[in-house]
Order: structure tokens, then C-alpha cells, then sequence
């Protein structure tokens, strides 16, 4: 989970890395005869499934980065004043 800004700025380095890798392993697909193409399929099937992890995670952030914060004092009086009669 993506707690900071460094942290988010890491993961998108990281989409990218992977996202790269990804590319490469497309176009350079005839190069790798002596690796087993499901071998090949796998790694593929796995990066895949990292950069959707960290594109959730970065979709949260960026989620929870775009609603102002609210501490849990201001709820809690915010939820007190509704339940008092007016």
C-alpha cells in the first residue's frame, strides 16, 4: 500500500520498469529459443498481474490524495451534533 509520496513516485517507476520489460519481451519474442515458451508465458502472465497490483495501488492513492482528510475528532463531532435535538 502507497503511504507517502516517494512512495507513489517509486511504484510509477516501477509500472514503467515493468511496463518496459513487457515491450521487450514482444518484440525480442524469437530471441529467447532456448527458454521454454510457457516458461515465457508465465513471466509475462506474472509481470502482468504486478503492474495491474500496482496501478490498483496507485489508483487508491491517488483516490485518497484527492478527498480532503478529515481526523477522526471532526467525524466524531460532526456525527455527535446530527444526533443531538435541535
Amino acid at each position: 500500500m502507497i503511504e507517502n509520496d516517494h512512495q507513489y513516485q517509486v511504484t510509477l517507476n516501477w509500472i514503467k520498469e515493468f511496463e518496459e520489460t513487457l515491450k521487450q519481451l514482444a518484440e525480442d519474442s524469437t530471441q529467447h529459443e532456448d527458454i521454454s515458451p510457457r516458461l515465457l508465458k508465465a513471466e509475462e502472465a506474472g509481470m502482468k498481474s504486478i503492474v495491474a497490483d500496482l496501478r490498483e495501488q496507485v489508483e487508491v492513492y491517488e483516490l485518497k490524495k484527492a478527498r480532503p482528510a478529515r481526523s477522526v475528532r471532526a467525524r466524531r463531532a460532526k456525527a455527535e451534533a446530527k444526533s443531538q435535538p435541535q
